[in-house]
């Protein structure tokens, strides 16, 4: 796992989960497992799924190379509201894309040390087959 600047500005955390490393075969098997850890949290709240593929074919919109799913699921797990500025944060998402053989997953870095480290394992647990 790496963390970029996304169009030179975006502290973005970015993997690639070769499909022989784990159990998910699609991206809903990604999620799932994802769901099981967010729920198993307890502070974290599912909000939705969002299928960023087929939204962007169902408008003829341009997708990516290599690209033949992808989906974000949306987040939060904020536990207090400081400031207003802080809903800009909020919610939060990991968007995962199917490229044929492996799954590219990403997600923002958050600004939460404890919820920024949650998200890591989740990921990385996601590589489950040795």
């Amino acid at each position: 796992m790496k963390e970029v600047k996304l169009m030179g500005e975006y502290p973005v955390y970015q993997t690639e989960l070769p499909k022989s490393k784990t159990s998910c075969k699609t991206i809903d098997d990604v999620i799932a497992k994802l769901r099981e850890k967010m729920d198993a949290s307890g502070l974290t709240v599912f909000i939705a799924i969002y299928d960023d593929y087929g939204r962007t074919h169902a408008i003829n919109g341009p997708i990516g190379e290599g690209i033949e799913g992808a989906k974000e699921l949306l987040f939060c797990f904020g536990e207090s509201l400081p400031f207003p500025q802080a809903l800009a944060l909020r919610p939060r998402s990991i968007g995962i894309a199917d490229m044929g053989d492996h799954f590219f997953i990403t997600f923002l870095k958050s600004p939460e040390v404890y919820a920024m480290a949650d998200v890591v394992l989740w990921v990385k647990a996601l590589a489950d087959k040795k």
